[in-house]
């Protein structure tokens, strides 16, 4: 069924539509988000546990239309994950820390479908690479962990114009299909999976964008 969808969206977008100024040929664009999110976790009793976790993922996107209605560019990002705290046992209290961090280059191609003077929807595919580092720290004892990671992703949007040449555009994650491998510390993972996911927050990701028309 998903399949479906996206092959439907992806016949859509190469059909011909009408062409909004801000999607027209020689067309600069740049697009920005970041999104943040933390947990806090404490377990009471003689054994307890307090954990803290905060999460932090900006982004960029530049890009060049090379044709009407067609988006070429190349996006960079981090994903950034932070988790401290302390585990009380018989012998004392145990403090730790530990990152996970991702810094990747994402080279993508965007089709428009225009739906009159303000919306449109579109379909990103996208290939990505990254650098993963997680470091670990329990008491004095320090541990790191270096690796790759290369996946390919296809998921539909929807754009909205405020003024005409500054947009809201949200990646809508519930219809993506995503494929990646990993290899991180003589671990390596193959993975395929759509964006269904029983977090609510991950169906939609909202991204400011600005469109500078060649004059």
């Amino acid at each position: 069924m998903l399949k479906n969808l996206l092959l439907s969206a992806l016949g859509c977008t190469l059909l011909h539509f009408p062409v909004k100024a801000q999607l027209e040929k020689g067309t600069k664009y740049f697009g920005g988000t970041i999104s943040f999110d933390g947990t806090r976790q404490k377990s009471p009793g003689t054994l307890g546990s307090k954990i803290h976790t905060i999460n932090i993922n900006p982004s960029l996107q530049f890009g060049t239309f090379i044709k009407d209605n067609r988006l070429i560019g190349i996006g960079i990002g981090t994903s950034n994950s932070i988790t401290k705290g302390s585990v009380e046992n018989p012998s004392g209290t145990d403090k730790f820390t530990r990152s996970d961090n991702s810094y990747y280059l994402a080279p993508y191609i965007r089709h428009y479908m225009p739906l009159g003077a303000k919306w449109a929807m579109f379909l990103t595919s996208s290939a990505q690479v990254a650098w993963l580092n997680n470091k670990t720290k329990i008491g004095t004892v320090n541990d790191s962990e270096n690796g790759f990671s290369v996946g390919l992703n296809i998921k539909p949007g929807i754009a909205y114009w405020i003024t005409s040449r500054f947009s809201l555009e949200s990646d809508i994650n519930l219809l993506s299909l995503n494929a990646g491998y990993k290899d991180l510390a003589d671990r390596q993972d193959f993975s395929f999976s759509s964006g269904v996911t029983s977090n609510f927050n991950s169906y939609l990701s909202v991204r400011a964008s600005w469109y500078f028309k060649k004059q």
